[in-house]
């Protein structure tokens, strides 16, 4: 088979260029869908829906979110302490 696009034949002397890019593609997007197979399959084992799946990690960053935020407030409030305590000394 012989491509001819606007004069310039496409697979004259770069057929296997354009194969290796073809096979490059497709093996992108098989572990991308590989990817979404396995992650589906994990949620059929654990027996829940994928709306399930995203509520409950949205609540688990929310979590996250708020320890992370506690932290803050505590490492803020013992940094003002040290720094009153070094002013007392």
């Amino acid at each position: 088979m012989h491509v001819v696009i606007s004069g310039l034949s496409l697979f004259n002397g770069n057929r296997s260029i354009v194969l290796i890019g073809g096979m490059i593609v497709n093996a992108i997007a098989t572990g991308f869908l590989v990817s979404l197979l396995m992650y589906h399959l994990k949620l059929i084992w654990k027996g829940v829906t994928t709306y399930d799946e995203i509520i409950a990690q949205r609540e688990v960053d929310r979590i996250k979110q708020i320890i992370q935020n506690k932290r803050s407030k505590a490492e803020e409030v013992t940094q003002k302490e040290m720094e009153s305590a070094q002013y007392e000394v």
